[in-house]
């Protein structure tokens, strides 16, 4: 069912984006955050391109509620909004169950043995890319709630 979920999004990301650029940057999101680095590398994903180029796909992403966006700011106190920078980000799918799904669409297994591997650290995975879309969207629950 999960992989249906990801298939209408990638058909709607279609509609919004013909190119398939705004597909790229939600399906990337796994390996972008398997790789450590400290923000989005969208050159990695979008050749020839940078993050201030796609500051809209971003926008038109975080607006389709299928991902969260996480900005580095310089001063993390009051007024941080003052001291975001748009184009040092990393994404997260709004969905762990979704973003579980993302990060294997490509083998062959069924979700409920990924989650039962997962949970019992029986799956080459680098769980800390898992529990840190869990942790984002623990809290901003909480802040909604």
């Amino acid at each position: 069912m999960k992989r249906d979920i990801l298939r209408l999004y990638e058909d709607d990301f279609f509609k919004i984006d013909p190119s398939g650029r705004l597909f790229l940057l939600f399906d990337s999101i796994p390996s972008q955050l398997n790789s450590n680095a400290s923000r989005y590398q969208v050159s990695g994903v979008l050749p020839g391109s940078r993050a201030d180029d796609i500051l809209e796909k971003i926008a038109e992403l975080r607006g389709s509620g299928t991902v969260l966006v996480s900005y580095h700011a310089n001063d993390p106190g009051t007024g941080m909004s003052q001291h975001r920078n748009p184009a040092r980000f990393k994404l997260f799918a709004a969905d762990t169950g979704l973003f579980v799904t993302l990060m294997f669409k490509d083998r062959d297994f069924t979700d409920n043995i990924i989650y039962s591997k997962l949970l019992n650290d029986r799956l080459q995975s680098n769980l800390g890319i898992t529990l840190l879309p869990m942790m984002l969207q623990d809290t901003i629950m909480r802040l909604l709630f």
